[in-house]
């Protein structure tokens, strides 16, 4: 178990001196949410990086699927340090033969007695009477906190756990749900502990029960079916309109992160879509954003597009795109013919 040593503003971070004594060229990489830890490492460790090669990257890194390749191959450090996550664990390949370093950064407020009691509450008023726990690396050390609490009020409550190793008790990624399934047949309602909405509507695609979410960071309580429902109708809208129109020719898109760079899963999409009559097309893209997706459809104007590197992608970013852009999971429901909705991948 990881041991966290010290603490840089509302987080607690493993110590990292020993590492930083035995590489020479160093990339350290954080989302950007967590950029502000460089001033903290460079506070407590500067005399040591003083006397190294470190880079500090202003790469996004939505997560630590999202590594910078380009930065990598250009500078060629001995060592990676990623803030903010655990190991990502579907990476396809890692960059040359760099060392990388996972450094969770664990959020330091556990929940008020008023707020354990406004989960309780909610749950309650809604009729819940089974709810299982899942929550971001941040906040997996309190999970145990709400579910004591919400056992001694008479609800039952299940902490999901992931069958990957490195998953901790009751985490979850957004692309990695499968701790929800541990405990799915057990529960009538899911409550996420991070915050904000991604990851809730993660857990709502992915298990299409109830939601709610505490907010660890403000102590709000959120019941976010109704908005994740409109979410999941327009998949639905999506999926049925590839379905029954006479669309022939799509775009198949790769990531180049060592997360988001799945050719298994390209090269089956592939031969599947030619078996069933499409025309598929590769296409490579190392950020996927709107314009990029633009550019792409003014320079090959296919009928629609399946996104391999990231589910989410299609969901939260390209979502308002003027053609269907699927996650892998639904362009298998167009495959396969299948009803039922399926998310991730």
């Amino acid at each position: 178990m990881t041991s966290y040593k010290w603490r840089c503003n509302n987080y607690i971070l493993p110590e990292i001196g020993d590492l930083l004594r035995e590489y020479n060229r160093i990339l350290i990489t954080a989302p950007d949410g967590l950029k502000n830890i460089y001033k903290c490492l460079i506070e407590k460790y500067g005399g040591l990086i003083s006397e190294k090669e470190v880079y500090f990257s202003a790469h996004g890194s939505y997560g630590a699927c999202d590594l910078p390749v380009s930065e990598i191959n250009s500078l060629k450090p001995d060592l990676i340090i990623h803030i903010g996550h655990n190991e990502y664990p579907f990476n396809s390949y890692l960059p040359g033969n760099v060392r990388i370093i996972y450094l969770p950064a664990k959020h330091v407020r556990k929940p008020s007695l008023q707020e354990l009691e406004l989960i309780y509450a909610r749950l309650r008023d809604e009729g819940y009477r089974r709810v299982g726990i899942v929550a971001t690396i941040q906040h997996t050390s309190i999970t145990t906190i709400i579910r004591d609490f919400l056992e001694e009020k008479g609800i039952n409550a299940f902490i999901g756990k992931s069958g990957i190793p490195v998953m901790e008790e009751g985490q979850i990624l957004g692309c990695e749900l499968s701790a929800i399934y541990s405990v799915k047949g057990k529960v009538d309602v899911f409550l996420v502990v991070a915050g904000g909405f991604f990851h809730a509507l993660g857990v709502y695609l992915a298990s299409q029960r109830p939601v709610m979410i505490y907010d660890p960071y403000t102590g709000v309580v959120r019941d976010y079916t109704r908005k994740a429902y409109s979410v999941l109708a327009k998949r639905y809208y999506l999926v049925e309109k590839v379905r029954n129109s006479p669309y022939h020719s799509l775009g198949l898109i790769i990531g180049s992160s060592p997360g988001q760079y799945r050719p298994k899963l390209l090269r089956l999409l592939y031969e599947k879509s030619i078996s069933k009559g499409y025309k598929p097309y590769l296409v490579s893209s190392s950020i996927l954003d709107m314009d990029r997706l633009i550019a792409i459809d003014n320079g090959l104007n296919l009928d629609f597009y399946v996104v391999t590197s990231c589910p989410r992608l299609p969901i939260d970013d390209l979502s308002d795109f003027y053609k269907p852009v699927l996650t892998p999971g639904e362009f298998r429901m167009v495959l396969e013919d299948l009803k039922e909705y399926v998310f991730p991948w």
